[in-house]
């Protein structure tokens, strides 16, 4: 159980909602000198406090999102975000572990990665996130535009990525009787980030490649519950595919 800071506990107004899932616990991972949330899942959130729980004793703390200032005044909200914030009328933009036109579908990352975003002279500087089971998100600098980053309140850049042999069979519905997920399945946070210049995506396929299948990255999109075509670039010798993203979404290998 981590104390939120009490500016942000200040924040939640009578007439709005402080995202409840905008939070994730990590621990310091001296491997790598960064901050590692692998094996940490969010239980609960109050105005006061944290609860994770997770699978070791050692050194933890708060990591934000990306959503955390991220207040929305409920009336404008034509649906309801269970775990997630109405960013308009009727889209929802999903904390993390969170899924689903209305963030209602819990899902278990297997591993994810918060870096921090920072500008000088108002210019976003490049960022690399790469995760250990091999999937990767490069910000080129310029990429975020500095009153758009600061409207939302974000801090760090999230990438989350999921097992697929965990996925809600309600997931899996989501696709079409021709489809299936291949590969990598990720959330980018803060959910519908979008950037000036295109941001690149590269993602795990299954091994070996099956003959004859096609592959690309698709994401998810809420209003329509779909998921949507990515044109991609697929390496078969190295088992990625990478495409390069106009914003922040779920985004999974499908063929």
């Amino acid at each position: 159980r981590i104390p939120i800071d009490p500016q942000v506990a200040l924040s939640k107004k009578s007439n709005q909602r402080l995202n409840n899932f905008s939070f994730i616990c990590a621990w310091w991972d001296a491997s790598t000198g960064r901050m590692n949330p692998t094996g940490c899942q969010t239980r609960s959130v109050s105005a006061s406090a944290v609860e994770c729980e997770c699978d070791h004793l050692t050194e933890y703390a708060l990591i934000d999102t990306g959503n955390r200032s991220d207040i929305t005044n409920q009336s404008e909200c034509t649906v309801s975000c269970f775990h997630g914030t109405c960013t308009s009328g009727s889209y929802c933009s999903c904390s993390i572990n969170w899924f689903g036109r209305d963030c209602s579908i819990y899902l278990s990352y297997s591993n994810a990665m918060s870096m921090t975003l920072t500008f000088v002279d108002g210019i976003s500087q490049f960022l690399l996130l790469t995760l250990v089971s091999g999937e990767s998100l490069s910000i080129p600098k310029g990429a975020v535009d500095q009153a758009v980053w600061n409207s939302i309140g974000a801090t760090n850049i999230t990438i989350a990525a999921y097992s697929l042999s965990e996925l809600p069979l309600v997931v899996n519905q989501s696709l079409s009787a021709q489809q299936s997920f291949s590969g990598s399945f990720v959330s980018l946070f803060p959910s519908g980030l979008q950037f000036k210049i295109p941001v690149t995506l590269s993602l795990k396929t299954v091994s070996p490649l099956p003959v004859g299948k096609n592959f690309s990255i698709y994401y998810y999109n809420e209003q329509n519950t779909l998921w949507d075509f990515r044109q991609s670039n697929l390496n078969g010798l190295s088992g990625t595919i990478s495409s390069d993203l106009p914003h922040f979404s779920t985004y999974a290998v499908i063929s």
